[in-house]
């Protein structure tokens, strides 16, 4: 996880009593929501699914790990959600070619 990440997705304790709802409403799109307390992290409120593919991932780290594809069990557990999701049809892939249309880039500016 990165520091971007954890501040963009971070509330207060006081928050969470306060909009509860909105909060596990964005749980349940895969988002991660860190909890605050006096300005530091003490929690984090994830979906079951990606929960239990964490803990499946960390019951068979020595096998991933030996793949070599996955820095650590969060960064696989957040791709084979992703690629889940992707499967379910509930996210959209981007055409490469059609977002560097859209932005205005060529493959020379991405050199």
């Amino acid at each position: 996880m990165d520091s971007r990440e954890v501040i963009e997705n971070m509330v207060s304790i006081t928050e969470l009593s306060q909009k509860s709802s909105q909060i596990v409403a964005k749980v349940e799109k895969g988002d991660i929501q860190y909890i605050a307390k006096r300005n530091k992290v003490v929690a984090a409120i994830v979906d079951m699914e990606f929960l239990l593919l964490l803990e499946d991932a960390c019951r068979d780290w020595k096998r991933i790990e030996e793949e070599g594809e996955f820095p650590d069990p969060w960064e696989y557990a957040k791709v084979v959600k992703t690629v889940r999701q992707l499967e379910r049809g509930e996210l959209d892939l981007v055409d490469y070619e059609d977002l560097k249309k859209d932005l205005g880039i060529s493959d020379a500016d991405l050199k």
